[in-house]
């Protein structure tokens, strides 16, 4: 997965690490605590993303059990 020069997440990093993971959009969306359209938004983006906290630190938790598959 790609993290920027300044530690901030691309688009990208989401549908990978999703599909890396298993994840359903819903799944993935559930486990943010957010709404299946913003997973479907920040996927579609280019470039960096600019997120709450709550949503950066899940994705951290997401990363490390990424790793350990």
């Amino acid at each position: 997965p790609q993290i920027s020069a300044k530690g901030q997440p691309h688009g990208f990093l989401y549908y990978e690490l999703r599909n890396h993971l298993g994840y359903s959009v819903y799944e993935f969306a559930r486990y943010l605590n957010v709404n299946p359209a913003s997973v479907h938004r920040w996927e579609s983006t280019k470039g960096i993303l600019h997120l709450q906290a709550s949503s950066l630190e899940a994705l951290v938790d997401l990363y490390r059990e990424a790793k350990k598959l």
